[in-house]
């Protein structure tokens, strides 16, 4: 899932995607360097993260939006799927809810 028209970079490669010359060189992302830029992720954690690398890149108008997707989907906005489909409230609210593993679980 994702926000309609957002370019999906992940943080793994964000930046080798932020520079030309690169495998995974995003050219829309390399030239807006002095345009507005919402960096989300998941939760909100991961995204501020990234915004201070990009802000040290020289991305000068580069913010993180501090609800994530979670927060996205709890205020029912809309998202997409890869076919580029509105995602129903039920499916978002599903995919957004924690599936711990067994062993994931305190053993008390």
């Amino acid at each position: 899932m994702h926000i309609r028209n957002s370019v999906n970079v992940p943080r793994g490669v964000l930046e080798s995607a932020c520079e030309y010359d690169y495998e995974e060189t995003v050219p829309e992302l390399v030239e807006a360097r002095e345009r507005d830029i919402v960096v989300i992720c998941r939760s909100g954690k991961r995204s501020v993260l990234a915004a201070d690398v990009m802000q040290k890149m020289g991305y000068a108008k580069v913010r993180s939006l501090k609800t994530g997707l979670r927060g996205w989907s709890d205020y029912e906005q809309e998202m997409v799927d890869a076919s580029g489909q509105v995602v129903d409230d039920d499916t978002a609210i599903d995919y957004f809810t924690p599936k711990l593993r067994p062993e994931q679980l305190s053993r008390k």
